[in-house]
């Protein structure tokens, strides 16, 4: 558990370090996406330095693709062994609602 420390000297849980790194990740990832699809290692690559590794970056993309942030092909829910896998932001729809 990782606590901070207030101005008041009290202490506030922030949670498991784990997940702060993951949330973290999933964050610097999604920054880097656009409408395009990108391979694993295309996402790894646009990171800046400190670069994580790249299952980091996969446990990211997978994370936020189950909870439908970002979109990949092949879709999340199809097992998809020995497939390459693309990542994108989904497209933004500009044509009337």
């Amino acid at each position: 558990m990782v606590y901070e420390r207030a101005e008041d000297g009290s202490f506030r849980s922030l949670g498991d370090p784990s997940e702060l790194g993951l949330q973290e990740m999933r964050q610097r990832v999604e920054e880097v996406l656009d409408e395009k699809w990108q391979k694993t290692k295309e996402v790894h690559e646009a990171l800046d330095e400190p670069r994580p590794s790249v299952e980091q970056v996969r446990k990211a993309l997978v994370t936020s693709a189950s909870e439908g942030t970002i979109e990949r092909d092949p879709p999340i829910d199809k097992q998809a062994p020995g497939r390459t896998h693309r990542w994108r932001n989904p497209p933004t729809s500009n044509g009337p609602l």
